[in-house]
């Protein structure tokens, strides 16, 4: 009784102050390719999906990925691979040709590659 006597007069921080009243509009919801995209921006991760699920059941049943190529064959085997570029630094070699290092990644990781130009 003594506590309520007390706060006679002081106001709730929680309760009863009224501001400024918003709603947001209606807006449709995003497909699922912009929102991995702001996933990605916002978070740098996926959340919802991964970007291939659309083809993930071929991707798969080719049997090879970046973990494969990566353990199980040489530095020289040449294939190709279902992957997002994540990250492309073009640069030029010593002779002044251009050259990229890119970043790909799959369901099974990621892996850093060097693409020189034919020569």
């Amino acid at each position: 009784k003594d506590v309520a006597k007390n706060n006679e007069g002081h106001g709730n921080l929680f309760g009863e102050v009224l501001g400024p009243e918003f709603k947001l509009k209606k807006f449709p919801e995003a497909d699922q390719n912009q929102k991995l995209r702001w996933e990605k921006d916002l978070l740098r991760l996926y959340v919802s999906g991964f970007p291939l699920d659309p083809w993930k059941d071929k991707i798969m049943a080719r049997n090879i990925n970046i973990d494969r190529i990566y353990h199980d064959y040489a530095d020289d085997f040449e294939c190709s691979i279902a992957a997002l570029m994540e990250k492309v630094k073009v640069t030029k070699t010593k002779k002044g040709d251009y050259m990229a290092l890119v970043t790909v990644r799959d369901y099974s990781g990621v892996i850093e590659m060097a693409v020189f130009p034919k020569t």
